[in-house]
């Protein structure tokens, strides 16, 4: 293992506001097919965390739905994706952190072909050595398989020198059970609350103090 310091980040309610094009994408949805919910921002930004299929599963309540209706929804999702936004500071930041000598990774429960086109368009200007969304083919966070294989195994990375930032118990159970140290940003979509009660090694309320932490 290198002595390499890195940093892996959620992508949602962490690095990227995304829940006004999720909201957008989740009451059209329902409106065609004459589904009689309507759901606010702060309605969908409590069914984010857990991956696509649970967001859906949330907001389709009682209503039985098939795997091509699932299937369905991702394109109304990918179409609105436009409506997201860089958080405040977070570019600056992330060239920062590159400049610092730190090994930049993407590991979100959003669908991995959501992800690859989001990142181009929102972060171009940023190095990342690896962006991953979610894979059918393995369990989301806070299942940490998908990010040992994909990042501590493949660069050979040691977790006592890496650090996992999100806006969710979610993501600092992840750091927890990757052995890495937990960043929670309380601006995000999560439950406050209950992912300081897992006591995350550090929390900022904007994402620019991330830069006191990672020196």
């Amino acid at each position: 293992m290198t002595m390499q310091k890195f940093v892996i980040f959620d992508l949602d309610g962490t690095l990227i506001d995304t829940v006004e094009g999720i909201t957008i994408a989740a009451n059209k949805y329902l409106k065609d097919h004459s589904i009689p919910f309507v759901y606010t921002k702060k309605d969908i930004s409590s069914f984010i965390g857990n991956g696509a299929p649970i967001l859906f599963k949330r907001m389709m309540k009682e209503y039985e739905y098939t795997d091509s209706d699932y299937e369905e929804f991702l394109t109304y999702y990918r179409d609105n994706q436009k409506y997201s936004v860089v958080y405040d500071s977070v570019i600056c930041c992330l060239k920062e952190l590159i400049k610092r000598d730190y090994y930049l990774f993407i590991l979100s429960n959003k669908p991995d072909s959501l992800l690859q086109i989001l990142i181009p368009e929102l972060l171009k200007d940023i190095e990342f050595k690896y962006i991953q969304g979610q894979d059918n083919n393995y369990p989301t966070k806070p299942d940490v398989t998908l990010l040992n294989e994909k990042t501590i195994n493949k660069f050979n990375l040691d977790p006592k020198n890496g650090f996992y930032v999100g806006d969710s118990y979610v993501d600092v159970l992840t750091a927890k059970n990757a052995s890495l140290k937990s960043i929670f940003v309380t601006y995000g979509y999560g439950d406050n609350q209950k992912a300081i009660d897992l006591k995350p090694d550090y929390v900022i309320n904007e994402f620019k103090e991330i830069m006191e932490i990672l020196k």
